[in-house]
């Protein structure tokens, strides 16, 4: 678990997730847990490009964890591109890919190769848990 792992130098920025309400109340919970330091100032963004517009310099990410369901990313196709976005406004910032990185149909793996590549070029340091 990576709280065990940081500490109190973890502090999440921001819970981008279109379920503002569940997004809202997972938070809550880790507010009302040991964890809390780490989140009691998180913000919930509905979309990574409100996210992008409303982000301050002060917090900009150091890292992102990509938990979203593969559905939802690993392609190079509008609104399943996370991960070209995150390079895109946040170059060279660590990513965290939660598995599966991709279960789409077999005609998409080519998209899954495009991803990597990108990140590879961009010299982004990448892990997938």
């Amino acid at each position: 678990m990576i709280h065990s792992k940081l500490g109190l130098r973890l502090k999440v920025v921001a819970l981008i997730d279109p379920a503002i309400d569940r997004a809202t109340a997972v938070l809550q919970k880790k507010c009302n847990s040991f964890v809390r330091p780490a989140y009691e100032n998180t913000r919930v963004f509905k979309t990574f490009d409100d996210f992008v517009a409303q982000v301050s310099a002060k917090d900009r990410p150091r890292a992102f964890v990509v938990g979203s369901p593969p559905m939802f990313r690993g392609t190079t196709l509008p609104g399943r591109d996370i991960e070209m976005q995150i390079l895109q406004h946040f170059p060279g910032v660590p990513l965290f890919v939660e598995k599966p990185v991709a279960t789409g149909p077999e005609n998409e793996v080519e998209e899954g190769y495009k991803i990597a590549q990108a990140i590879s070029d961009s010299k982004t340091i990448c892990s997938v848990g």
